[in-house]
């Protein structure tokens, strides 16, 4: 059975404060940790008596974003053209239930070839997705088109190993 979890307002008090791009998000890191193993070394590793936490590397947006939809339905913040994007956040912190996002968004049609949703899901590991995609392969035009496209040189040898067995 679903369950819906509740909004979450970044805002408002919690026990962890993150600092991004000199911005506040106040975060539960009891509930970050348990999503995800790089939030899990930050809070309770070395940095665990810090009070606050100062994040690089990051936007505060896209840190607030990814925040967003661990905890809600996600929106339309995923889409065609920044997917790849979120895949890489969500590989960067471990957070697996925004990767299932993005998979779930990848499954559906769009403008996205055949060739790039195989790269991604190769790339970040995304089963659901490979499993969906690799029966399209079936066509010999379908296996031409992805040997001669640039996705193909993104391949892990894996799979391209696989792909010329399949041809």
């Amino acid at each position: 059975r679903f369950t819906v979890r509740p909004s979450y307002d970044l805002t408002e008090p919690r026990d962890g404060l993150l600092v991004v791009e000199g911005k506040k998000l106040h975060v539960n890191m009891q509930s970050l940790s348990a999503q995800s193993s790089y939030f899990n070394a930050l809070f309770f590793g070395e940095l665990k008596n810090q009070s606050m936490i100062e994040m690089k590397e990051v936007t505060f947006q896209d840190m607030k974003t990814l925040i967003h939809l661990m905890y809600d339905r996600p929106d339309d913040s995923i889409n065609d053209s920044n997917s790849e994007h979120w895949l890489k956040l969500a590989d960067r912190f471990d957070l697996k239930i925004v990767a299932d996002h993005v998979q779930n968004s990848l499954l559906a049609p769009s403008s996205l070839s055949i060739h790039k949703k195989l790269r991604l899901a190769d790339q970040f590991n995304l089963e659901k997705l490979k499993s969906t995609i690799l029966p399209l392969y079936n066509k010999q035009e379908n296996l031409v088109e992805l040997r001669n496209s640039e996705e193909f040189d993104k391949l892990s040898s894996e799979m391209k190993a696989y792909m010329s067995k399949k041809s």
